[in-house]
């Protein structure tokens, strides 16, 4: 089906300023009684909508048919979507514009959407934010954002022809979301501040300290350092941990297998709830080990924490991060009653090693870097390439085969570390 030069839809409702593209196009579907969602698309021109439903590219996706149809200026069409803007063979390395921000399509929900019921009954439109999926909760609402059907318990996807309601004719206005405490819904209440979008947070901080680092990130720096610990809590031990944790700030249980808000929770107070969570952990192994009947050391555990947490962030530039993360390690070292740390690598053949005392710990690396000019070599990297060794009260790393070492007297550089 297409459109001429002067058709327009029966019904043209305009678009609200926060409401998502393709959820505006669900709207002009149920407005103009049409089966789906597919029949506007096909009047637009438009393909059928993928993973990302909001995701349209100015290359591929020409909105004049919709502009036409819906008499909603093209710019304004453009201002709801999220363009995509470095297209990639592999999608899930796209990019594309959220709130005047270039983030990662991963960033965005795949397949399904997620709703506040008690905002559809205040205005009934979908908003752009919703898409992201950090975002876990209302925080005008105080609520969980539900993805499933609650009557059919099946996710609420886009191809059908409702803003209101599910296949199954449930009407989701009618279903009261569990409330959340204040603190279940901090990020969400920072997000929208940061995508600029106006509501009644009362009660909810927005704010970070002038001291804290995270509020001077943007959206897309905020969201893949979200990604990037997500990534790392799912570990499951290390998750357990997370959730033992984070339970005393909650003021309910809530269920979900997405912890951006408890997360952001380690974030808050910076850096004293990230220090306090990992001494927590520490203690929270030993617990768990005990209960297992298990004799296991927790240092192990712990220099897989380290090594796991600083993989994690070793793609993204979060110095402020890795820093408490560095000096903790090192002054975890000397908590275990280790004196000494020993670096050995190979180099044209030959074999170093170059021992130094723990409490020069994170200065005798940085050293050890500058002098044999290890371009690329990060406390990450050398707990992932090395083999560690505990005894006689010194930690050993031995590295593999380095090949961009240059270096004149050997004995002049041991001299210059210790």
């Amino acid at each position: 089906m297409k459109c001429s030069r002067n058709s327009r839809l029966l019904r043209r409702p305009r678009p609200k300023q926060d409401e998502s593209l393709v959820g505006y196009i669900i709207r002009l579907t149920e407005n103009n009684y049409c089966p789906n969602i597919n029949w506007i698309l096909r009047m637009s021109g438009l393909k059928r909508r993928g993973i990302h439903a909001n995701v349209f590219s100015p290359n591929t996706d020409d909105l004049s048919r919709l502009s036409l149809l819906s008499e909603t200026e093209e710019n304004i069409l453009w201002s709801m979507a999220f363009p995509l803007v470095y297209p990639s063979d592999n999608p899930a390395f796209n990019t594309v514009k959220v709130f005047s921000n270039i983030v990662s399509t991963y960033a965005l929900n795949k397949n399904f959407i997620q709703l506040c019921p008690i905002c559809l009954q205040v205005e009934p439109y979908y908003r752009r934010i919703w898409d992201l999926s950090c975002l876990t909760a209302c925080p005008i609402h105080q609520c969980l954002l539900i993805n499933r059907c609650p009557q059919c318990h099946q996710p609420i996807i886009w191809s059908r022809p409702s803003i209101l309601k599910c296949k199954c004719q449930y009407d989701w206005r009618d279903f009261r979301p569990q409330p959340v405490g204040f603190e279940q819904v901090t990020l969400s209440a920072y997000m929208y501040k940061l995508c600029q979008i106006r509501g009644d947070f009362s009660g909810i901080s927005q704010n970070l300290s002038d001291s804290n680092p995270v509020g001077k990130l943007s959206l897309s720096q905020l969201i893949t350092l979200l990604e990037s610990l997500t990534k790392f809590f799912k570990i499951p031990i290390i998750r357990r941990g997370l959730l033992s944790y984070t339970a005393s700030f909650y003021s309910s249980t809530v269920t979900s297998d997405r912890y951006y808000d408890r997360v952001f929770i380690l974030l808050t107070d910076w850096p004293n709830n990230l220090l306090m969570f990992i001494k927590d952990y520490e203690f929270y192994l030993k617990k768990y080990y005990h209960s297992q009947y298990i004799l296991h050391p927790t240092e192990v555990d712990m220099l897989d924490f380290f090594r796991e947490i600083l993989t994690c962030l070793t793609l993204n530039n979060y110095p402020f991060f890795t820093k408490v993360i560095e000096d903790y390690f090192w002054d975890s070292l000397r908590r275990m009653s280790l004196k000494n740390v020993q670096i050995s690598f190979f180099k044209n053949s030959q074999f170093y090693s170059i021992c130094g005392s723990l409490r020069k710990g994170k200065s005798f690396f940085e050293k050890l870097i500058n002098k044999f000019d290890l371009k690329g070599l990060t406390l990450s990297r050398l707990l992932t390439d090395s083999k560690i060794n505990i005894y006689d009260e010194t930690i050993f790393f031995k590295m593999s085969y380095w090949s961009c070492l240059r270096f004149s007297s050997t004995d002049e550089l041991l001299q210059s570390i210790q």
